[in-house]
């Protein structure tokens, strides 16, 4: 593979969003931020469950989203309450 400015060139297919991500990950100290809305609260759970992570994810007690964490990513997972 042909590397240009320390980047592989497969990765100058990707998006700008994306590259963005690569370079962070590459940074000795960068964490990076995921926050995703989801329509209820088991798919929030779920999404925050599919990232590898230290610890299972947690749902963060009064609010409305799941939390997760690798050594260089955080996940929020938000969801919307139904109103009783």
């Amino acid at each position: 593979m042909p590397i240009v400015n320390g980047i592989n060139y497969n990765e100058k297919m990707i998006t700008d969003e994306e590259l963005a991500v690569v370079k962070a990950m590459r940074e000795k100290d960068a964490t990076i931020n995921v926050f995703v809305n989801r329509k209820n609260e088991e798919e929030a759970e779920e999404y925050a469950n599919s990232f590898p992570k230290v610890d299972e994810a947690l749902s963060v007690a009064g609010s409305d989203f799941f939390y997760s964490s690798t050594l260089k990513t955080n996940v929020y997972a938000n969801y919307e309450k139904k109103s009783n």
